[in-house]
Parts: C-alpha cells; sequence; structure tokens
C-alpha cells in the first residue's frame, strides 16, 4: 500500500475555505506509476468544519481513465462517500451528502483529505480521474 497526491492535495496546497457560500474544488490526478489494490490516492484538502455538498468522481479532461473497484473516503472511512467500480464512463457521487468534518477527525488538525482508494485492478500509468467537491464552511 502507497499514498500518492492528486494536484489539490500536494504539500503547500491549502484547503479552500471561503466562509459563505460554496467551496469547489476539482482535483485532477494522472497516475505516473501503477497503482494497485490499496494504493491511497489523497485528491482534495478541507477544512475542519466542511460540510460536504457533493462528491463526484469522473473521467480525466486528459489522458484515458482505468477501470477499477475503488472507494473514495477519506483516512477514517475509506467509503465514506460510497464504492463503485470507476472507469472510463463512470461519474459517481453525491453520497454521504451533509457530512461534517470536524477536529477529531483529522490527522491534522486544520484540514482532512478525501480520497480514492482502489480495491481491485489497476491504475496505469498516463490513465486518471477527476475528483470534484463541492462543500461549505457555514452553517
Amino acid at each position: 500500500m502507497a499514498t500518492y497526491e492528486a494536484d489539490k492535495a500536494k504539500s503547500g496546497v491549502q484547503p479552500r475555505e471561503i466562509e459563505t457560500g460554496a467551496n469547489v474544488v476539482r482535483a485532477s490526478y494522472i497516475s505516473e506509476v501503477t497503482h494497485a489494490a490499496a494504493d491511497i490516492i489523497q485528491c482534495v484538502k478541507v477544512p475542519s468544519g466542511a460540510i460536504i455538498d457533493s462528491v463526484v468522481y469522473a473521467p480525466p479532461i486528459s489522458g484515458s481513465a482505468g477501470a477499477f473497484q475503488g472507494q473514495i473516503g477519506d483516512g477514517d472511512d475509506p467509503n465514506r462517500f460510497g464504492s463503485a467500480t470507476l472507469s472510463a464512463g463512470a461519474f459517481f457521487g453525491d453520497l454521504a451528502l451533509g457530512y461534517q468534518y470536524s477536529l477529531s477527525d483529522a490527522a491534522d488538525p486544520f484540514y482532512d483529505t478525501i480520497d480514492v482508494t482502489i480495491d481491485a485492478g489497476t491504475l496505469t500509468v498516463s490513465q486518471g480521474f477527476v475528483l470534484i467537491v463541492t462543500y461549505h464552511c457555514d452553517d
């Protein structure tokens, strides 16, 4: 098992935290290695207090999509937002809506990441996906 990062989860990227209204973050991941079962791809940093409105998995803008059985979740619950066969034509999302992240959920007290975990199958070099997360920080 290894952990990798999409563009919106890399070191130095701060979670978006507009205090009123929606935050929409689109993470793009194109693999530079071949991923197998148990690999985790951290995609979007969400701040403590964020309330999830939508999580959508989609094929990549450029490159090709892999076909694998995967989960979308976080470090505490790898399938918080569900699991499915994620493939070239898959659009997946809108599960566990309304979940609110709190300080106790995160290894870092300021944010957690929404991740894609590969359960079966592979994601090979040049294959990837897009994960779009919408959340708000106000009640």
